[in-house]
């Protein structure tokens, strides 16, 4: 086929001839290799080389131009592709390289590395696979009638700043801030999982001081409720489940987590003491980590997802296709944790201890790999005493590449409603965030405060950014990327149920715990709710926030609107509706009550021409439960705004 044979390699050159040989009537020959020669073959092949590329040169890394460019609406741009070798000569494989796009309908790459965009403004990033390597650009596609002169935003912070520069460039203006009443009720759900109260939302209402919104942030961190939410957030990272840990090891690891979150620990601090943990599942809680991932590869898998934002799972059989982790990477890593060993004793509980560095070898194979950290070779010293420690170290330091980011994109999420990187825990170079920058800047603040977490939630929440209105403008309607608006979200389970409890005035009952216990409060993720149930309480079996849902169904609206125990709730003799009504209230003044308990406001107009038809087609008492039901009932109460 007129392809050259190279003669410093005859070997290679040898299997060549063997592997584009062809009959002379064209047709295909089948050809018999000795096992290794086949894995030279396929080695070649797959790192892409040159037909007369000597042995000793291999693929080391793939580019792409232009890394970033800004395009408008249906334009087109070429990528070009370009293999770089060992021995630094570089071959162009826009042709044979694959193109992905995390955003197809904003733009999109066919087989010979063209962009096209469409219709829609925003930021797409394209991923180049070569052979097993990956680059990525990132096509920015502004808005066309975006204003000439933007207009001035006030800044209360940095990540102002960051956001409005990045809404400049989009063409993009935000929405206006959000009201008193709003805010109020948005700051107590996302950060204490809680409703405002009446006589709470008439005092804020009522304050006209300087920087009442600040001084709300600071007063919640300061409540119980701010504490116990946060543990049951990293409940479900940590994967604290009663049935694989027992409902002691589920305890004592709970337990343990809140004490964190009270002293407000330094957050590199409990984590490095959670890798490293030893002990008895029964006394010492964050062993328990180690009896929910019960072999090396499991362990490998959720220290990396949960910590650092990157998902392994893929390296463990072949190389990832979306990122630069080998099965060398991922078997390294699984050597911290190839002693570790889980004695059983009594009642349940386990022993957790780490015997010392072993070999790691790849399954199937006789290949030892090294063990050590994604970034570098680990040092000598892993094979004295317990090896997690340095993986530890490596983890939690100031300049781990994911660490921090991680964490800063974790609560960027929770509270803002979408991450800078989506997934949040899926951080890879393919998979760029919205605002590099902002990003960047939130790792920074964690870990010049000492990696407190209070810091980062303060620098969030009291960020203009935070404050803007869920309510879509022309000019962002379409914007889910660069935080020109609140995304709202629905309650989570927990949240939801504590919430109808709160606002009827009727307490969950939960089997075996006290009258009045939160949802939230709750160390039992299997505590028997069907309620819980269908509004998606994560089974906590993968670090991964997706465990817990959010996405509405037909059983959680039919709960809603017909399930007797929330009917019993609304009706209850003590309840909220029964105590208004026996107070001698007049029906203007029970549904202002009922309004602040559930929405955190006065009526407005839409809810008192519903109370009054309901009023004047029913007794009071009937007509104040029915009420109530349409506001538990409505979008307002069930979602954060």
């Amino acid at each position: 086929r007129g392809r050259r044979v190279s003669a410093a390699s005859p070997d290679r050159s040898l299997l060549l001839l063997k592997a584009t040989a062809r009959t002379p009537h064209g047709g295909g020959q089948r050809l018999e290799f000795a096992s290794q020669e086949y894995e030279v073959v396929q080695e070649w092949m797959r790192q892409g080389l040159p037909f007369d590329t000597d042995d000793k040169i291999s693929l080391t890394t793939v580019e792409v131009s232009p890394t970033n460019r800004v395009l408008g609406f249906e334009a087109q741009q070429q990528l070009r592709a370009t293999a770089i070798y060992s021995d630094n000569s570089r071959r162009d494989v826009t042709g044979t390289a694959i193109y992905t796009s995390n955003a197809a309908t904003i733009a999109d790459a066919d087989e010979r590395g063209i962009v096209r965009t469409g219709n829609r403004p925003g930021e797409a990033a394209i991923t180049i696979s070569y052979m097993g390597h990956v680059a990525v650009t990132l096509i920015q596609v502004p808005r066309p009638d975006r204003p000439r002169e933007f207009p001035e935003l006030p800044v209360l912070n940095h990540v102002d700043e960051l956001v409005w520069q990045k809404l400049k460039t989009m063409g993009i203006v935000p929405s206006g801030v959000t009201s008193d009443a709003v805010f109020l009720r948005r700051a107590l759900l996302d950060l204490t999982g809680s409703l405002p109260t009446p006589e709470e939302a008439r005092a804020f209402l009522a304050d006209t001081t300087a920087k009442k919104r600040q001084r709300l942030i600071e007063d919640l961190f300061e409540r119980d409720g701010f504490v116990e939410y946060w543990t049951l957030k990293w409940a479900d990272i940590l994967l604290i489940d009663s049935d694989q840990l027992g409902e002691r090891g589920a305890y004592e690891f709970h337990r343990w987590l809140r004490r964190q979150i009270v002293r407000n620990r330094p957050y590199n601090e409990w984590v490095r003491d959670l890798i490293t943990a030893t002990g008895n599942s029964a006394k010492y809680g964050p062993v328990n980590f180690f009896r929910a991932t019960e072999t090396p590869e499991d362990a490998a898998r959720s220290v990396s997802q949960a910590f650092l934002g990157v998902r392994l799972e893929c390296a463990q059989c072949h190389h990832h296709p979306f990122d630069k982790w080998s099965r060398e990477d991922f078997y390294g890593l699984v050597g911290f944790f190839n002693g570790l060993e889980r004695k059983s004793l009594q009642d349940g509980r386990q022993l957790v201890y780490h015997a010392g560095y072993r070999e790691t070898r790849i399954p199937f194979s006789e290949q030892i790999v090294p063990t050590r950290v994604l970034t570098a070779e680990a040092p000598k010293t892993i094979q004295r005493g317990d090896p997690r420690v340095v993986l530890a170290d490596w983890v939690t330091a100031s300049d781990n590449p994911w660490f921090a980011r991680l964490a800063a994109n974790r609560l960027w999420k929770h509270f803002m409603g979408r991450g800078l990187v989506e997934p949040e825990d899926d951080l890879r170079a393919t998979n760029p965030p919205t605002n590099e920058a902002l990003l960047d800047f939130l790792a920074e603040e964690l870990v010049s405060s000492g990696f407190d977490l209070r810091h980062l939630i303060r620098v969030i929440t009291q960020s203009r950014v935070y404050q803007l209105s869920s309510i879509a403008n022309d000019s962002n309607r379409e914007d889910r990327q660069s935080f020109s608006r609140y995304f709202a979200k629905r309650l989570s389970a927990e949240v939801m149920l504590d919430a109808i409890c709160q606002v009827t005035g009727v307490a969950e009952h939960f089997p075996g715990r006290p009258v009045g216990t939160r949802a939230i409060q709750l160390w039992d993720n299997r505590m028997p709710s069907y309620f819980l149930e269908i509004f998606g309480r994560p089974d906590r079996r993968s670090v991964c926030e997706c465990g817990r849902t959010s996405d509405p169904t037909m059983a959680q609206a039919l709960h809603l609107m017909n399930a007797p125990e929330i009917e019993a709730k609304i009706s209850h003799p003590e309840g909220r509706v029964a105590r208004l009504i026996a107070q001698g209230m007049s029906d203007e003044e029970v549904v202002t009550e009922l309004c602040l308990a559930a929405l955190g406001r006065p009526p407005g107009a839409k809810e008192r021409k519903v109370a009054a038809l309901l009023f004047d087609s029913a007794p009071r008492k009937e007509a104040a439960e029915d009420f109530l039901w349409s506001l538990l009932n409505s979008y307002e109460f069930l979602f954060v705004n």
